[in-house]
């Protein structure tokens, strides 16, 4: 490979830090850096590179690093670039120290923090528009993952022998029975739920390259082998393909959040989105690129949108340009704008709240930076079932006036509130002894509206009605509000005696109980009954999830629901033509 050094030498002679020499855009040049091997042989040495330029235009053999950039906060340590003195920070000093050992000497790469001259706004717009093409154009991406944690070789380990025997489904029962197979899966949870799999950038980098490998520490393996291991255990969880036990629930029974991580996080996540990208059934707009991937985050707020760019952009809906320049609220104003106007659709309002908004946003437009927060937005791109359309294949007409970007919109009225519950005082979704409180209050303000039949409906409204044929078991639809209010009962009972429950309410959990066991006859099973908690706590934390953060209200006309916490009586219900829930 030839390229040409970066001498580092512009700017003062005297200074012993790292210089940028401009790259030549109409080369269509980068800068790969050359890890030189470990010098005097001791344990610790100074990381030394050389950088050097090169054209996206010839032939160049390099690789390109996935990894988290980490705080600024953190350590920084200096590496020698050419010799001069340049300033990493902790992650990627980790990765450098472990390339340098394990690597053969002087090979190329690709590394953003490093190869970018991130002070220059010019340069890193031009850069990161290359980005899609610098990693589909790598030999291989390392995704660097950080240093070994406990048991991290057990998910490694895993991972290897579930791929080699994928094919002989008695091999992998046998080993999903071995005594060590729970420690196993929860090892490999962990390495699904590292920091590394929610960074932004990640989804681009693995989404194009030509191969992966995900290293922790010493350890590696290919992500094709962890990405069809993640679909076995999806399989076995699913009773398909020859497993008739869902060895995934037998091994973790009260261990969810490891359950559905070696199933639907990592490079589940990352075959999801290639096979929405590719599918020929329809295009993908910018946005609903963004939401498939909106619960990932980014140090600037701005490469929650420019993270994506290289991907989106190809379907040439609209285009998205990046532009450092610009400020965090122009750059979200400007995809919202885009989506409304020529998508002709207000999906995108379903992602906007009042609650926080650190850039000053209008009321209209998401804050894509505000994704930690654990609010459960109504629409889930990722679950179209549970889609609503009010309006039904209606089309929008929106408009925006010149003063203060007000957005103007057709709509449906159907009533005003005229009651509120009590407001959420909740910490967050997990918060127990609030929540039960809470559920308590506003079924006392639902049962005193009168209306025949409530209890169905705000069983369900406590859900926001995600109730699905997959989902719902062995329920029949039209009970499952009444499910709902079982499970809350159950979950109340844990704060509160059951004397202070409402005897309605109490029946209702009596009939769940009743009804769990003429199911059980049914199937000729017998849950345990930690089974049947783990049960009941999904529907009480999914509707947790819901409602921590909103209100409960009855509107004009029998209405009832969940609005945003700065609800006010008074309000407009509405239905906005063209849209799902708002």
């Amino acid at each position: 490979m030839c390229g040409q050094l970066d001498d580092g030498t512009s700017g003062s002679l005297q200074s012993r830090s790292f210089r940028y020499t401009a790259l030549d855009s109409t080369r269509n040049e980068i800068r790969l850096l050359r890890i030189l091997p470990r010098q005097n042989g001791h344990e610790l040495a100074t990381v030394h590179c050389e950088i050097i330029h090169a054209s996206l235009d010839e032939s160049i053999s390099y690789r390109a690093l996935s990894y988290t950039w980490s705080s600024p906060r953190d350590s920084q340590h200096t590496i020698k670039l050419n010799n001069l003195d340049f300033s990493v920070r902790e992650n990627l000093w980790l990765v450098l120290l472990q390339l340098q050992t394990s690597s053969e000497p002087g090979f190329s790469i690709w590394i953003d923090a490093v190869c970018i001259d991130q002070t220059e706004t010019r340069e890193r717009n031009e850069q990161v528009s290359k980005m899609k093409t610098i990693y589909e154009r790598a030999e291989e991406v390392i995704a660097w993952l950080g240093p070994s944690f406990d048991n991290s070789h057990l998910a490694f380990q895993l991972v290897w022998e579930l791929y080699a025997h994928s094919d002989d489904v008695n091999w992998i029962k046998q080993r999903l029975r071995h005594p060590r197979a729970p420690e196993s899966l929860v090892a490999f949870g962990a390495l699904l739920m590292h920091d590394y799999w929610s960074r932004m950038w990640i989804v681009q980098e693995l989404a194009v390259a030509k191969r992966t490998l995900l290293q922790c520490g010493i350890d590696s393996v290919d992500a094709r082998s962890m990405s069809e291991v993640q679909k076995l255990l999806t399989s076995i969880s699913r009773k398909e393909g020859g497993y008739d036990e869902d060895y995934i629930m037998l091994l973790l029974p009260t261990n969810a959040r490891a359950r559905a991580a070696v199933q639907f996080r990592g490079m589940t996540e990352v075959r999801e989105l290639q096979e929405v990208l590719t599918s020929r059934q329809r295009q993908v707009s910018f946005f609903e690129c963004v939401l498939h991937n909106s619960l990932k985050g980014a140090t600037d707020p701005r490469d929650m949108i420019y993270g994506l760019a290289g991907l989106a952009n190809t379907n040439d809906i609209y285009r998205i340009e990046v532009d450092y320049s610009l400020g965090v609220d122009e750059v979200y104003i400007d995809l919202a704008k885009r989506e409304l106007r020529t998508c002709k659709a207000l999906n995108i309002l379903t992602r906007a709240r009042l609650s926080l908004n650190p850039h000053k946003l209008p009321s209209w437009v998401p804050d894509w930076s505000t994704n930690s927060d654990h609010h459960k937005y109504l629409y889930d791109i990722k679950v179209p079932e549970h889609a609503y359309s009010a309006s039904g294949s209606s089309r929008c007409g929106v408009a925006f006036t010149d003063f203060k970007n007000v957005l103007k919109i057709t709509a449906v009225l159907l009533g005003y509130v005229e009651a509120l519950g009590e407001a959420s005082s909740m910490e967050n979704e997990d918060d127990s002894q609030n929540a039960s409180h809470l559920f308590l209050d506003w079924w006392s303000l639902a049962k005193g509206s009168g209306v025949d039949g409530f209890q169905e409906g705000f069983g369900r409204t406590l859900i926001c009605n995600r109730v699905s044929d997959r989902n719902r078991g062995l329920w029949n639809k039209d009970e499952f509000g009444s499910f709902v209010l079982g499970t809350w009962v159950d979950f109340c009972r844990a704060n509160s005696s059951m004397s202070s429950i409402d005897p309605v309410l109490v029946e209702f959990y009596s009939r769940m109980q009743e009804r769990d066991r003429e199911l059980e006859e049914s199937i000729g099973h017998e849950y345990k009954e930690e089974e049947r908690r783990d049960v009941f706590q999904r529907w009480t934390q999914t509707s947790a999830n819901f409602i921590w953060d909103r209100r409960f209200f009855l509107g004009s006309s029998n209405m009832m629901g969940l609005a945003t916490e700065g609800v006010q009586r008074g309000d407009i219900i509405c239905v906005p033509l063209a849209a799902l829930t708002l």
